[in-house]
């Protein structure tokens, strides 16, 4: 049995995601909707793996979450 939309484990995959870009939700169009990445960090998952994920803030609020989750959820803007 598998998961549907997994991608097997890659050790060796890099971030695609750059510190200082700026996000926004892809169902919003708001324009105080704009995320901005001020991290990049590895969260250690056992066993030798580790997770890559991003801290983003928008005014006082900050969000961290996988660099995956932020990819599936948001899409970068200029």
């Amino acid at each position: 049995m598998s998961i549907i939309n997994r991608k097997a484990w890659d050790p060796n995959r890099r971030f695609v995601v750059t510190k200082g870009s700026k996000w926004e939700r892809r169902e919003t169009q708001h324009p105080d909707n704009k995320w901005t990445v001020t991290a990049l960090w590895k969260f250690e998952q056992g066993s030798g793996r580790s997770l890559l994920a991003v801290t983003i803030k928008q005014g006082k609020s900050v969000i961290h979450m996988s660099q995956a989750r932020l990819l599936r959820i948001m899409r970068e803007v200029g």
